[in-house]
């Protein structure tokens, strides 16, 4: 699926929450048997702090269909994986290393040449230290969320900022204000290569109780993926997201962002 081209902005009121770019890899053990000091050496300068944390693998052992307590109690841990998280000094950066994926987090993304550079240095590394052979999946999320109240938009519908397509039940006259919660999901093969999973929905604030919209877009290509074909496919779906954030949005929306 080609989403329609459009040029690029860059919004001075940007609505984006996280940008996340993973690489998965099939397990390096080496990862979870040994600090990490040579990969740290290489990043230490831009990321000086380091927490070590476990992700906590469950399985459920068979028990009574109802889930009865029984069944919960015979939960147990199986496994635990280390977690190293790599934080820049003004904490709005961060790299993730397990055995299994290394991945780049921010919450300030304002360009992608410097997100990209960023996960560049960040990647080099890793395959320098730890040598994998290939990667398994290559992806890049986008979530964006808009608060009408920070773009001037208080008390605007739905329906004037977001495409009727995407917003679903919340466009039907007779039934919108009714609606407590809503969620959709859909996928889509992106032309060429890869996929893009893409999850809408209506959240609450915790802080203010004002009802914002989430569109939160998974890019990824799955297979065997080779060093050097990484950056390029970041780049092809960096290229995707834009026209399909555009193509989910109404230009009401747009020029509350105040694009450049």
């Amino acid at each position: 699926m080609t989403f329609p081209a459009v040029k690029r902005v860059v919004y001075k009121k940007n609505l984006l929450d996280e940008v996340v770019c993973q690489v998965r890899f099939p397990p390096i053990l080496k990862i979870d048997t040994e600090t990490p000091a040579a990969f740290q050496e290489m990043l230490r300068s831009a990321y000086p702090n380091l927490t070590e944390a476990y992700e906590v693998l469950f399985d459920l052992r068979a028990g009574s269909p109802q889930g009865s307590m029984e069944e919960l109690q015979k939960v147990r841990r199986t496994r635990d994986s280390k977690n190293y998280e790599f934080v820049s000094e003004d904490n709005k950066w961060k790299i993730n290393l397990t055995k299994n994926f290394l991945a780049l987090s921010t919450k300030e993304y304002v360009r992608w040449e410097d997100f990209i550079s960023r996960f560049e240095k960040a990647l080099l590394p890793f395959i320098d230290v730890y040598k994998p052979a290939d990667f398994t999946r290559v992806g890049l999320r986008y979530i964006d969320v808009v608060v009408r109240s920070r773009l001037g938009l208080d008390g605007v519908d739905w329906h004037e900022l977001i495409q009727e397509y995407i917003l679903g039940v919340l466009a039907v006259n007779n039934i919108k204000g009714k609606i407590r919660s809503y969620e959709n999901i859909f996928q889509a093969a992106l032309e060429g290569k890869g996929v893009v999973r893409v999850s809408t929905k209506t959240v609450q604030s915790s802080e203010s109780g004002e009802h914002c919209y989430i569109i939160d877009s998974d890019f990824f290509e799955s297979g065997r993926i080779k060093h050097e074909a990484v950056l390029p496919i970041l780049s092809g779906f960096h290229g995707h997201a834009l026209n399909l954030f555009r193509w989910c949005i109404k230009d009401k929306l747009h020029d509350a962002m105040k694009g450049e």
